[in-house]
């Protein structure tokens, strides 16, 4: 049978990110993370602020796997949610969420900084 390394704390974290983010108004924070680029920038957040863990499993153990996974760390898993937190509000600042709530006029994104 073929093994795999797997991280489990790397799959907790992906897991807890959604739990965490449904807690969150939809608009800016959900609809912001879902944005690839900025969800991978979470996920790293986390994951070098957390002790990671790994196991050796078979292939075939793997779709069971993820079901099993809160189970394995708990005692991470607190220290996981108020990271995946603290990442949310330093990656969405309060400045893109004003730009969001409050974009620029269109007219002024054409207009000379002297004139302004």
């Amino acid at each position: 049978m073929s093994k795999q390394i797997v991280n489990l704390t790397e799959l907790m974290v992906t897991q807890g990110i959604d739990l965490v983010l449904s807690t969150y108004p939809r608009d800016p924070y959900q609809i912001t993370f879902q944005a690839p680029e900025l969800r991978d920038k979470l996920i790293l957040y986390v994951l070098r602020r957390t002790p990671s863990c790994h196991i050796v499993v078979n292939l075939d153990q793997l779709p069971t796997l993820r079901s099993k996974i809160l189970g394995l760390i708990l005692s991470q898993q607190q220290q996981i949610k108020s990271l995946i937190h603290e990442g949310i509000h330093q990656l969405l600042s309060m400045d893109v969420i004003q730009l969001i709530y409050y974009p620029p006029a269109p007219d002024s994104l054409n207009t000379p900084l002297s004139s302004m």
